[in-house]
């Protein structure tokens, strides 16, 4: 039996059953461990969320298609399109300008050269759209709004490319999408590669503002970076160094608090960081020392 048939991992379970739908829909986040990508999102447009595991090897997916009596409807195992899948995203991006109401959900890989995005709408397999414009290699991923010149009712792509053969190789990109286009917005250089990169809600009030990703794939240490998309440009926020590699890390507000705790934590370890977001005022934000 394949592992695509193994349908649940525990933080998938979490996601579902343990946070709050309202949450889920705020920010999808995706959750990866050594063998697949897991997330929610409402594929069908039905108003109940579904889910997607994504596996790393085959680049196979499946969704299960929530119902209201809270059981699941698995499709086959269908194809992404892209070979050893590195980041999955998932959000409003809809091939439509008119206002989407279903989720769709990108993948992509630096020897792919592309993102695909594809449709979860129907169990049966939807050919994927290309999209060239993230840049040679792109490896980190997160689907969320950028605000600013150019809004739409659309949600637009974060991430990061390595194979770019102007200035810095390795490159910071925000992604306009209208419906109909994906252009590129802004580019900033880096220094190194990404992964990990994911929509977060740093309060209680603040919507989706800002993306977090890991840098140091692999150097002896790595990064948790954050960012606030902007459309003249990503603003750097903050970052907490980690230490060793092969990090993962998950975020929430897990009580009464305001303000988001980001985990962090490497598989196979019994090691967990805490990271509590401090509020510094007019708008800015830190990551707290690990507890």
């Amino acid at each position: 039996m394949h592992r695509l048939a193994l349908l649940f991992s525990p933080l998938l379970l979490w996601a579902l059953f343990l946070g709050t739908p309202a949450r889920l829909r705020a920010a999808t986040f995706t959750y990866e461990s050594p063998v697949e990508f897991t997330a929610s999102g409402d594929f069908n447009g039905d108003g109940i969320q579904d889910f997607l595991i994504v596996d790393k090897e085959l680049g196979l997916y499946r969704i299960g298609y929530g119902a209201a009596d809270g059981t699941f409807s698995n499709t086959a195992a269908l194809p992404t399109g892209i070979d050893t899948p590195t980041a999955v995203g998932v959000g409003k991006l809809s091939d439509s300008t008119a206002t989407p109401t279903s989720d769709r959900f990108a993948v992509t890989s630096p020897l792919a050269n592309r993102v695909h995005v594809l449709s979860g709408a129907s169990s049966t397999y939807n050919p994927p759209r290309a999209v060239h414009a993230l840049g040679a290699g792109p490896d980190a991923l997160a689907v969320m709004n950028v605000p600013g010149a150019g809004d739409t009712v659309h949600e637009d792509l974060f991430g990061s490319c390595r194979y770019e053969t102007s200035g810095s190789p390795t490159k910071f990109r925000q992604i306009r999408h209208t419906g109909a286009t994906y252009n590129l917005l802004t580019s900033v250089d880096s220094a190194l590669a990404h992964r990990g990169a994911n929509p977060v809600e740093l309060t209680s009030s603040s919507g989706v503002s800002h993306v977090a990703l890991i840098t140091g794939d692999g150097t002896p240490a790595e990064t948790l970076l954050l960012f606030r998309p902007e459309a003249a440009g990503a603003v750097s926020v903050d970052s907490a160094p980690l230490g060793a590699t092969n990090h993962r890390y998950i975020h929430g507000r897990f009580g009464t608090e305001t303000f988001a705790t980001f985990l962090v934590y490497r598989p196979a370890s019994a090691q967990v960081q805490a990271l509590a977001i401090q509020d510094l005022g007019a708008g800015n934000y830190s990551f707290g020392a690990p507890v």
